[in-house]
């Protein structure tokens, strides 16, 4: 059995203790919101050969990281100055002929990339922001005189998103950082644009009242002739009514009347023949003293009962 010396030991506790120190000191954190590449902390070099994940690493003694942010962050970009496209009848003089001077403000949101980190860092260095922004501006500048003033108004949403993915993809290429989104924010133009804008505004609601008001005129005159051919219609149907009531009216007198002479004839010749009445001469005085009989306010009348025979009645009186 070998025995080791008390010198020995403390000699071997000494050595476990600086092991255990030196395999410490060798440990490295990265955040949880980080990438990190190995950093000398002698010499300050920095190995871009490996991108480490947020965890606790050994790296060895005299070694640190160097880290970049693995979280979104956001960029803001106040008041580019931009112009718009010009358009046809835009401001209808020459100063708005290479179209009209905008303000924009826009935020970008972007991401550094564990793959492209290396060259990003190589290009960059640690800050690679004022680098975003200055290629985002010039997108949005070049972008921007692709639309018309009006369609920033009418159709923004079409704007930001051709904006968003000219940004991105140039961004990636040249500065190897992704753009998550980007969102504009308040687009400003001049005062003139927004005088014309007004007046152009006026005009139309003037054209709606000036067509409003044809509309009504011709709404009122075809309501007027409407009127009067209803009422000519009416009046046709209420003399064509009178003519029918008229005619009915002539036609039923004409029959009762009619029907009258006809009783009258048929009751006069049974008369006649009832008297034995054969000479023209008496059928005709018995007529003239039948309607003699049946005028208004007549007293005379003839008594049948006492009349003398036909025979002894003479022709002539």
């Amino acid at each position: 059995m070998v025995t080791c010396t008390p010198q020995a030991q403390v000699c071997g506790l000494i050595s476990f203790v600086l092991l255990v120190g030196l395999a410490i000191f060798g440990l490295s954190r990265v955040s949880y919101y980080e990438y990190g590449f190995e950093k000398s902390l002698t010499s300050s070099v920095i190995s871009t050969d490996e991108v480490y994940e947020p965890g606790l690493h050994y790296v060895g003694q005299l070694k640190t990281f160097a880290t970049f942010p693995k979280t979104k962050q956001i960029l803001r970009l106040n008041e580019l100055s931009c112009w718009s496209k010009a358009q046809s009848g835009e401001g209808g003089d020459d100063n708005d002929a290479a179209g009209v001077a905008l303000l924009i403000d826009m935020d970008l949101l972007y991401q550094l990339r564990k793959d492209r980190l290396e060259q990003m860092f190589r290009q960059y260095g640690f800050d690679p922001e004022a680098y975003v922004k200055s290629i985002a501006t010039e997108e949005v500048k070049n972008n921007a005189v692709l639309f018309t003033a009006d369609q920033f108004l009418e159709e923004r949403q079409t704007i930001e998103s051709q904006i968003f993915n000219a940004v991105k993809a140039k961004v990636l290429e040249t500065a190897h950082v992704e753009v998550v989104a980007l969102r504009l924010q308040t687009v400003e133009f001049p005062a003139q644009f927004y005088e014309r804008k007004l007046m152009a505004a006026i005009q139309n609601q003037l054209n709606m009242i000036e067509d409003y008001q044809q509309e009504s005129n011709l709404v009122r005159y075809n309501t007027t002739v409407l009127e009067a051919e209803v009422y000519n219609q009416a009046s046709k149907i209420q003399r064509d009514a009178d003519s029918q009531s008229r005619l009915i009216r002539d036609k039923a007198s004409i029959n009762a009347t009619k029907i009258l002479e006809d009783a009258r004839r048929e009751s006069f010749y049974d008369l006649v023949d009832s008297l034995q009445f054969t000479s023209e001469a008496h059928i005709a005085r018995l007529d003239y003293m039948l309607k003699l009989e049946q005028k208004v306010g007549s007293t005379k009348y003839i008594n049948f009962n006492r009349l003398p025979d036909a025979k002894q009645i003479p022709d002539s009186v």
